[in-house]
């Protein structure tokens, strides 16, 4: 409830109750949703994109019903990273807009990979006036995390320049 008032949403509470609410069946769910984001990496690294997708998604269905936020945004994002590079561009953005929605209401800088993703696909489908706004966002995103935001912001610095005025 604390973090609720303080962030004024209430994702907190609702994630924190469902966490402590779970019985042994749906730990054990937790867990193989948790693996599954596990092999969606391992398949991504080997360029399994089809197995990456399906893992992503098998972690995601695990998730939402469990009220585990992260896991959902996890899967939402791992989504987003196999359909982007398979070249089903609105798919992977919808994915990574709703991965990055997630991330922010929990206050997780995991919220800059989507935003960074976003603005990468909003600028091939050439959806200008979204993808400036998306990259503008990123941009402050990358520069208020210093150093880890670097080699982000410098690809921000690239689309925002392909944008023209």
């Amino acid at each position: 409830r604390a973090a609720d008032e303080a962030s004024g949403r209430s994702i907190f509470s609702d994630y924190a109750s469902s966490f402590v609410g779970w019985n042994a069946a749906q730990q054990k769910r937790f867990r193989a949703g948790q693996a599954a984001f596990s092999a969606h990496r391992k398949a991504m690294k080997g360029g399994k994109l089809d197995e990456a997708l399906a893992q992503a998604e098998k972690c995601h269905d695990i998730a939402l019903p469990l009220g585990d936020w992260w896991g959902t945004a996890m899967g939402l994002s791992g989504m987003g990273a196999a359909l982007e590079q398979t070249g089903k561009l609105e798919r992977a953005l919808s994915a990574h807009s709703r991965a990055r929605l997630l991330y922010q209401s929990l206050g997780l800088s995991s919220e800059l990979t989507n935003l960074t993703a976003m603005a990468r696909i909003l600028v091939k489908l050439e959806r200008k006036p979204r993808a400036r706004v998306t990259v503008d966002k990123a941009m402050a995103m990358a520069k208020a995390s210093g150093r880890r935001g670097e080699r982000t912001l410098a690809e921000l610095q690239e689309l925002r320049a392909s944008l023209g005025g």
